[in-house]
């Protein structure tokens, strides 16, 4: 197999290219934020683009980001939140022990340089004399996987799969892929990208078991930026009942006036 460098390069190239800013409160209110609705990859893409952009000041192209690594994605969408004002997430879950309510606090990951977050390639041995080439899944993938309504392993293992050498069992694109391999390339995967199958390690305060629970980060970031959509929405409504200001007018406000208008309504009672 050619070395990876090139590809990583690449990579690094096309990721620096974009700096992510903060999500300006008009464009807020207008972003479809429900992460359990079908179509979450493309909605994510939408609210990427808001906050990408190129060196001339403008959102990169819907396909560009579509096809991004979901490692990158989830760098970028965590950098977003970030920006936009994320101080804390919080993890709300069942003790599978003891079915105690949880509210565990998160530690968040550092940023990371865009660059060094998207390889294009990962290697793979899962057998002795046996070595794949895999890229990392994109938002692409994550919409035509949800489409197809399936969660089998090998057919998604063999959408990664770009060479396997060492008289592998498949021609290039991996069209039969030996089932003994799936672990190994889920580990592969894991190792490449932490983040997208992070783990919140942990005890339950009520009964005491240790717990290593999964936690779906990309769904966590669009829950927190729901609940802030939602706390600017009922900004409007007050002071558009108030005042009687347009939504445009108010969500274009600076943060600043906004709050001390709302403090003179609390002054008031109203």
């Amino acid at each position: 197999m050619p070395p990876l460098v090139a590809n990583r390069r690449l990579a690094k190239a096309a990721a620096a290219e974009l700096a992510v800013v903060p999500l300006a409160s008009q464009t807020l209110l207008g972003l479809d934020l429900d992460p359990d609705r079908p179509g979450r990859a493309g909605r994510v893409t939408t609210l990427l683009r808001c906050g990408l952009r190129d060196p001339d000041g403008r959102e990169p192209p819907w396909r560009r980001v579509h096809r991004a690594s979901l490692k990158q994605r989830l760098q970028w969408l965590l950098a977003l939140c970030r920006r936009t004002g994320l101080g804390q997430l919080s993890l709300r879950c069942r003790c599978p022990h003891c079915a105690a309510e949880l509210e565990l606090a998160m530690a968040l990951p550092a940023d990371q340089d865009q660059a060094d977050a998207a390889p294009a390639t990962v290697d793979c041995e899962p057998a002795p004399g046996v070595r794949l080439r895999l890229r990392l899944p994109t938002g692409e993938d994550q919409s035509r996987w949800a489409s197809r309504n399936s969660t089998d392993a090998a057919a998604m293992a063999r959408d990664l799969v770009i060479a396997v050498d060492a008289g592998g069992p498949g021609a290039e694109g991996g069209d039969r892929l030996d089932p003994a391999w799936l672990s190994a390339i889920g580990e592969s995967l894991e190792a490449a990208d932490p983040l997208t199958a992070l783990e919140l390690h942990s005890g339950c305060p009520d009964c005491g078991a240790a717990l290593a629970l999964p936690v779906d980060l990309e769904r966590l970031l669009l829950q927190w930026l729901g609940s802030r959509q939602s706390g600017l929405l009922f900004d409007v409504h007050r002071l558009a009942s108030a005042y009687h200001w347009g939504e445009r007018e108010i969500a274009a406000l600076d943060p600043r006036r906004r709050a001390f208008y709302l403090g003179c309504l609390e002054r008031e009672g109203r």
